[in-house]
């Protein structure tokens, strides 16, 4: 049995204990994360320690276009799309973000505010930390801060072509190619957007999304296990139907 000479004594010991907790928490989904999870012990703890953790509910704002940029943000779980709007007002659908997913992108850039929106599609859990202590990381790992350019350039070529989707004209061929790309990028074993979403992603209205999903599932190349859950049953399929080379071929 351990005694403790006084309360405060008592106080310190609970929250270094909290603090260990916590940190064996967050080092778990940090090693989800490929640039962090290589980071020395002591830098992951550098991160831990100095970080903040936030909770949205579903349609949240967790930042807006146009604001200053201070922390790297990372989601523990949930979902955030980012979005930017016209002048009139439009949404438009620019990405998903997942567990283990982190918004990074500004880091290297003179701009230092967010290029768009991200509100939560679902309840969602974020980790913060400042962009001056993960600057400060990468300036003493330089083989980490290569790691995170490459992973910043694989995301600009990834932006690239879902640009290129827009351009393909049957609807059909259209989304056989975006859920070959969501597959792709995704951490999870299914896609896991709403109709809307989709929609707004390769510029098609949701009817239209509808019926191709239909004709997919018709030919047996996906699954809908759920309200905005889709599983692919032949990436070889779907690729020879809209063309587009799997890795390796």
């Amino acid at each position: 049995m351990i005694c403790y000479d006084d309360r405060e004594q008592e106080d310190k010991c609970m929250k270094q204990t909290d603090r260990l907790e916590d940190y064996g928490s967050v080092k778990e989904y940090l090693a989800k994360i490929p640039v962090l999870r290589d980071l020395p012990e002591a830098d992951q703890l550098r991160l831990v320690e100095q970080s903040t953790h936030h909770s949205y509910e579903k349609d949240d704002t967790v930042f807006q276009e146009g604001t200053p940029v201070h922390t790297v943000v990372v989601i523990r779980s949930g979902r955030i799309k980012l979005v930017r709007y016209d002048a009139d007002g439009k949404e438009h659908l620019l990405d998903i973000l997942h567990d283990g997913d982190a918004v990074w992108e500004t880091l290297f850039t003179d701009s230092h505010v967010y290029p768009y929106s991200g509100i939560c599609l679902a309840e969602t859990h974020l980790c913060e930390f400042s962009t001056d202590l993960f600057l400060q990381i990468l300036r003493e790992n330089p083989n980490t801060a290569f790691e995170l350019i490459s992973i910043l350039s694989n995301n600009l070529m990834e932006a690239n072509e879902k640009l290129t989707l827009v351009g393909v004209k049957e609807p059909v061929c259209r989304l056989a190619q975006f859920l070959l790309f969501k597959d792709k990028t995704c951490v999870t074993p299914e896609v896991m957007m709403k109709l809307d979403d989709i929609a707004a992603s390769i510029d098609l209205r949701p009817e239209t999304v509808s019926r191709a999903i239909r004709e997919l599932e018709k030919q047996n190349l996906i699954l809908r296990t759920g309200q905005g859950r889709i599983r692919i049953l032949d990436r070889e399929g779907l690729a020879r139907l809209s063309g587009t080379p799997l890795p390796g071929d």
